[in-house]
């Protein structure tokens, strides 16, 4: 219902009674109160001046505009939505994929992992494990402990095949889940898993484990030196993964970008704790931008402050511009959501210069939103404010929520 009396802070709408009657043809149906235009009878336009009242031609409606130009909104007839030209981003490569050839999950696989980062993943740990087994403490340890797994090591290195199994074993643990890893090679009937000892034998996979690398350790730059990137042990693979994600997929209209973790407590100055991240509290966060489908267009991975990006506008829209040009997505349409993280005016109007719709949840205390958001809603009730094609929503949905969710989109309409 919208509250039409004098005095009052805003109007609002009941969800409820709007989308309810949405198939009516009379505005009695919508219980629609009839704003009067004539200044004489509104106490309240004697106190504006010209300047603060702003004639909003499309809804026929008058609404004072707070110090950020917000303006409060009953109800928009007669504006339409009209959403950027939808252009599909074509996939960087030029090699068409016959998805008749692609009859194991294996060559799906092989499209992230071609030849080139195999190839380098055997290169670089090869190199690694000659490195480490030929320091001097490592060969008195290994003197000292003949049984160690140590001594396994091939002389020459593992093979192209040794390093796919390795991986398939990998793989193949995070389907089935056991306490330990020394568990997969168990003989005892209640934890046995005959396919893991029949594929490669725990010295082999704990030796390749222990011996896997991305990146040759003598040309990597210590921290404090010039062009020191913290994650450039895993960079190469890193770089490469986000490109043959965009080199072969298409994403669907509708991305999101929000944080993650990758669980872990190990030794690393890089460990966030995210306590309102239930699988994962500890870990190192990554930033990403994935599709309606799940799939990860691009990764970024967070190294505290010193090495993130940066712009004038925060954390949140460097994020955003960043993920967003590196997937060339940006003046083709898409429409991105996100968490009350992100989404902010400022961001709003950068999409909306680069053709691209944004949807997300605001903080209570973010910038430049409006000034008289926090009024007490009724179960069911919203109200909703305009600038340009700005449109912000508050409401309250259930009992128990007892402060108003806010929400802010552009380019859509109270309709839609």
């Amino acid at each position: 219902m919208a509250d039409s009396g004098a005095g009052s802070s805003k109007p609002r709408t009941n969800l409820f009674d709007l989308f309810l009657n949405e198939e009516s043809d009379s505005e009695d149906d919508f219980n629609i109160p009839h704003v009067n235009y004539d200044s004489s009878s509104s106490d309240d336009s004697d106190s504006c001046s010209e300047d603060e009242v702003i004639e909003d031609h499309e809804t026929h409606q008058l609404s004072v505009a707070d110090k950020f130009g917000w303006q409060t909104i009953d109800i928009e007839p007669n504006r339409l939505r009209t959403d950027p030209v939808f252009t599909v981003r074509n996939p960087l490569s030029s090699k068409n994929i016959d998805l008749a050839e692609c009859t194991d999950p294996v060559h799906f696989f092989s499209l992230l992992f071609d030849d080139e980062v195999m190839n380098t993943l055997l290169k670089e740990t090869n190199r690694y494990a000659q490195q480490f087994l030929s320091t001097e403490a490592v060969r008195e340890w290994i003197a000292r402990h003949p049984s160690s797994r140590y001594n396994k090591w091939p002389i020459n290195g593992i093979t192209m095949d040794q390093l796919k199994k390795y991986l398939g074993l990998l793989l193949n643990m995070g389907v089935v889940a056991k306490k330990k890893i020394s568990d997969y090679w168990s003989t005892r009937p209640t934890l046995s898993t005959p396919f893991f000892n029949d594929t490669m034998n725990c010295n082999m996979f704990f030796l390749i484990h222990r011996m896997l690398h991305l990146n040759n350790l003598e040309t990597e730059k210590k921290r404090g030196e010039d062009n020191f990137d913290p994650w450039s042990k895993i960079r190469p693979f890193l770089d490469k993964v986000n490109t043959m994600s965009k080199k072969y997929y298409i994403p669907s209209k509708n991305i999101s970008i929000d944080e993650s973790m990758i669980g872990m407590k190990n030794r690393c100055v890089y460990i966030q704790y995210m306590p309102n991240k239930r699988h994962a509290r500890f870990g190192i966060k990554k930033f990403q931008l994935c599709d309606s489908n799940g799939f990860i267009m691009h990764i970024e991975l967070y190294g505290g402050k010193d090495f993130d990006v940066r712009h004038d506008e925060g954390q949140a829209f460097a994020v955003v511009r960043h993920l967003m040009e590196e997937s060339k997505l940006l003046n083709k349409g898409y429409h991105l959501y996100t968490d009350n993280f992100y989404t902010k005016p400022a961001l709003a109007e950068f999409l909306l210069e680069k053709k691209t719709l944004l949807t997300g949840t605001v903080r209570a205390n973010s910038r430049n939103i409006p000034e008289n958001k926090s009024a007490r809603l009724q179960i069911g009730e919203a109200s909703f404010w305009r600038k340009g094609e700005m449109l912000f929503l508050s409401f309250r949905e259930k009992k128990s929520q007892t402060k108003p969710v806010y929400v802010l989109s552009i380019l859509l309409t109270m309709q839609s």
